[in-house]
């Protein structure tokens, strides 16, 4: 029992260490959807800038939730630590595989967005350079 302990818990590790990144990569992806929303002035585009930014806040959050501290009763008998625990690594994992579907939705919604820009930014800069055309 001891051992099926134990791989839980490195199992579970393993995952609480990946959601830490991807929790950070959202954080940091968030940050400059947050600064490029505040500098962007085009409606169409500020809303795919607000959803991207919503995309990676929820993503963050359920990553934080799937790393949530759980703690136990003390003085609890061995199969209902060995049953909590599993249950426990269970929740973890799915809540895991969810942020990162989470996280994989918001990376499209950013590509799109930056497509979108890239677009916007080229159509600015090619009606700038027709109307300095001479002729």
């Amino acid at each position: 029992m001891r051992r099926r302990l134990a791989e839980l818990d490195t199992h579970q590790g393993v995952y609480l260490t990946a959601s830490g990144t991807l929790t950070q990569f959202n954080a940091i992806l968030a940050a400059v959807h947050g600064a490029a929303f505040a500098t962007v002035e085009v409606g169409a585009l500020k809303g795919a800038m607000a959803a991207a930014l919503v995309s990676h806040i929820v993503a963050a959050f359920i990553l934080c939730w799937a790393a949530r501290p759980m703690s136990g009763t003390p003085n609890q008998t061995a199969a209902v630590v060995l049953t909590e625990s599993h249950t426990l690594a269970d929740d973890t994992f799915r809540n895991y595989r969810r942020g990162w579907r989470m996280t994989l939705l918001a990376l499209v919604v950013s590509a799109m967005v930056a497509v979108f820009f890239l677009l916007h930014a080229a159509r600015v800069a090619l009606s700038a350079a027709i109307t300095a055309w001479p002729g």
